[in-house]
């Protein structure tokens, strides 16, 4: 096993949640991290280098599992399954890494695309999203090196 739900707990309406805590060390996950929440063993695989980070949930049938990778306050539910090589994080907007794309809330486009858009293209998606990407890309496109190796 690589991870064991704690006794700490959130509550979303009737459903419980548990703190996750890992029981070895596998990516960039440590034997002993404490990560996100899920609400049973089956939202997140034992196998892989799949984790829930932060305060981020995983609740209803939804699984991850791959190498994935769930960050922040992200809340992903109902039949979701996240996999692969994606990471998810919840922010301004959500940010979802994929293999070849990135959907940044309701842009989705490839990652070659994001990093080749001028200003204007991005300025024309959203009146606050030029600001935010002059803010963000240089992080984001970090992580997607970083992701690919």
């Amino acid at each position: 096993m690589k991870f064991e739900l704690t006794t700490e707990m959130k509550q979303i309406g009737v459903t419980k949640l548990f703190r996750i805590k890992a029981l070895i060390s596998f990516g960039d996950v440590t034997i002993g991290d404490i990560g996100g929440y899920i609400e049973k063993e089956k939202n997140l695989s034992q196998t892989g280098e799949a984790w829930v980070y932060d305060n981020a949930r995983v609740y209803g049938e939804a699984e991850v599992f791959d190498n994935a990778r769930v960050y922040g306050e992200a809340w992903v539910s109902g039949k979701a399954r996240v996999s692969g090589n994606c990471i998810n994080i919840q922010g301004r907007w959500n940010i979802t890494i994929m293999d070849e794309h990135i959907r940044i809330g309701c842009e989705l486009h490839t990652i070659k695309q994001w990093f080749s858009y001028g200003d204007s293209i991005i300025s024309k998606m959203e009146p606050s999203a030029l600001d935010w990407w002059l803010r963000n890309r240089k992080w984001l496109k970090l992580l997607c090196e970083t992701r690919a190796e």
